[in-house]
């Protein structure tokens, strides 16, 4: 057994990566992700799944045979390093049985799999260690060789005694986004990339991110109330609020607002406060007179975010670069200046608890795609650009749900935190 572990172990680096991140249907946290290594000629070599903190909760090496059949497999779970052994083999090439050691090396349960023509598994049945059968599942694929679901079958029990996993594509074709549900109810998101490098998904689609262009996402701290705007006209977007309900964000518009061109939360969810021509307002999530923060501080602009002393950060078109109003116990002092760009804008500043600034600078007069645009870090009057996030503002970390919130303009997406590189070097 040790001769083939120290065999598996040595993955070839330029090797096929696929890898899928795991979100929660409900509220878009962020669940982990799986990521698969492949041989030149498409075999799996490897299998790594992760937990949302990026620490591995799975590894799972494979052996393959001289006609490159999976033949022998070695897994550790959570961090343990004490190995678990299958042994594979084949009756034609419509059998393959999956037999699971036991410590001493004799064999235990097993699966029995049926192969199509393709070899793909079409139909299962498991077996205790002692030869009885104890379930059955059909696999179910499309055409274009997606796996649709698979219905599982216990054997020796009556009513309720099985349950249909599917999956539902978000597009046709290879997927690349899908929804897998248990009994019709949604159990996750995957988004499916073919490298390791994390693609950004819409956040909670249908329910937030839908066919309509949607920006300006905020949380609370808790990750538990989030607004957004929503529009067809930019200069006059309709904000809305999503707050978490039996672990499922409900979404409903803020009509006592009236239009507003960007908005943001208050750290603990009560306050939303909104820009429109260059004023800034606030008024009380639940209702009740509306605050002009420009008339009473000196607050103008707009991409209004806090700090945990509860200073207030803002765009100023003025400088086009971010203030800061310092807290002062029934409001805000005036805003200073805290930092102005040599060149191009600043805006949406968040901060990010250690001295850091996270926000969007752009060095053109439209703010678009454009090299050195996006996300930067701020940190000692430098700006660094965030690798592997395309054009953005409104950018958030989100801890709660392990997750950057940001928007492109046309929907709200989401990366892993774990994945970015919000703090490296």
């Amino acid at each position: 057994m040790l001769a083939l572990l120290s065999l598996v172990l040595i993955v070839p680096q330029q090797v096929p990566v696929e890898r899928i991140d795991l979100y929660d249907p409900g509220n878009g946290g962020y669940l982990g992700a799986e990521t698969s290594w492949f041989s030149p000629t498409g075999n799996r070599l490897r299998l790594e799944i992760t937990d949302p903190s990026g620490d591995a909760s799975l590894l799972f090496f494979l052996r393959h045979d001289r006609l490159g059949r999976e033949e022998e497999g070695v897994y550790f779970e959570g961090g343990n390093l004490d190995a678990n052994w299958e042994r594979f083999s084949y009756s034609g090439d419509s059998l393959k049985t999956t037999t699971y050691l036991r410590d001493d090396g004799s064999p235990g349960a097993r699966t029995e799999s049926i192969l199509d023509p393709k070899g793909r598994e079409i139909r299962k049945r498991y077996f205790r260690s002692d030869s009885t059968q104890y379930g059955r599942e059909e696999v179910l694929w499309d055409e274009a060789g997606n796996q649709l679901g698979w219905d599982f079958s216990y054997v020796e029990r009556e009513g309720g005694s099985s349950f249909r996993y599917s999956y539902a594509p978000l597009q046709r074709g290879a997927w690349t986004r899908r929804t897998r549900s248990r009994n019709g109810v949604a159990e996750r998101l995957e988004q499916r990339s073919p490298s390791t490098e994390p693609v950004p998904v819409p956040f909670l689609p249908g329910i937030v991110s839908t066919s309509a262009f949607e920006t300006s996402p905020s949380f609370s701290v808790d990750g538990q109330v989030m607004v957004f705007a929503r529009y067809e006209d930019w200069g006059a977007k309709v904000p809305y609020i999503a707050r978490q309900q039996d672990g499922a964000f409900v979404v409903r518009p803020l009509e006592h607002l009236g239009p507003v061109y960007n908005l943001a939360l208050s750290p603990d969810g009560e306050t939303v406060f909104f820009s429109r021509e260059d004023r800034v307002f606030s008024a009380a999530v639940a209702g009740g007179a509306v605050r002009d923060l420009t008339a009473e501080f000196g607050i103008q602009g707009g991409y209004v975010s806090f700090d945990q002393d509860g200073n207030l950060f803002a765009h100023d078109p003025e400088i086009r670069g971010i203030t800061r109003a310092p807290a002062d116990g029934t409001g805000w002092a005036p805003p200073q200046p805290l930092f102005v760009p040599e060149s191009g804008e600043a805006f949406d500043a968040v901060p990010l608890g250690d001295g850091r600034l996270l926000l969007t600078w752009c060095g053109d007069e439209r703010c678009g795609v454009a090299a050195g645009n996006g996300l930067q870090i701020l940190e000692d009057g430098s700006l660094r650009q965030i690798r592997g996030v395309p054009y953005a503002w409104g950018a958030q970390p989100v801890p709660a749900l392990g997750i950057l919130v940001f928007t492109d303009g046309d929907d709200i997406l989401a990366l892993p935190l774990p994945d970015t590189d919000l703090t490296h070097d």
